[in-house]
Order: C-alpha cells, then structure tokens, then sequence
C-alpha cells in the first residue's frame, strides 16, 4: 500500500494513520511503514486495499469521531471531518510486467 507521507504519525508504540471505518468515523491504526517513495510511505502491515486514511488535520482527531467524505478533483476520494480533517483513500503499488 502507498499512502501519503504525512498521513502517517508516530507515536510512543510506533507508526500509524487514522482510516475511516464504514459507518464513517475515524479509526486508530498502527501500521509498519517500508521505504519513502516521493512524498509517500509503502506501508507493508496494517492497511488494506480501500482503506481510507485521514491526510491532514488528524492532530484533532479522537477515535469514533464522525468524518465526511468529500472528494477532490484530480485527486484520490478525500474526508473532510467538522474540524477540516481531509482523508485519502490508498492504493496498491503498480507492478511492472
């Protein structure tokens, strides 16, 4: 999984990001970060295909605070929560053939 490098924190037991469950609120989640690509981390353990991580404001997030998704154009699907917190959903790294 690739995410953007500023969605994911550090914290005393280590890296994680913030994902939207389904029911729409924010999640903690601790995962392993891998080599930094550009302005983006691979993440080898704790997301999967779909989830959606909070890109920016998450300093204001609590978990089972209510986000809203908004999207942007040219841009993966984005949340937007009462505080301004904007969400990324992740992608998978391409493969070469």
């Amino acid at each position: 999984m690739i995410v953007p490098q500023r969605s994911v924190q550090q914290g005393a037991k280590g890296h994680f990001v913030w994902v939207v469950t389904k029911e729409g609120t924010a999640d903690y989640r601790p995962v392993t970060v891998g080599e930094w690509q550009e302005n983006n981390w691979f993440i080898s353990e704790g997301l999967s295909a779909g989830d959606q991580v909070v890109v920016d404001g998450s300093l204001t997030l609590r978990p089972g605070a209510q986000v809203k998704i908004k999207p942007l154009s040219a841009q993966p699907p984005v949340s937007v929560n009462q505080a301004g917190t904007k969400t990324s959903q992740t992608s998978s790294p391409k493969k070469d053939k």
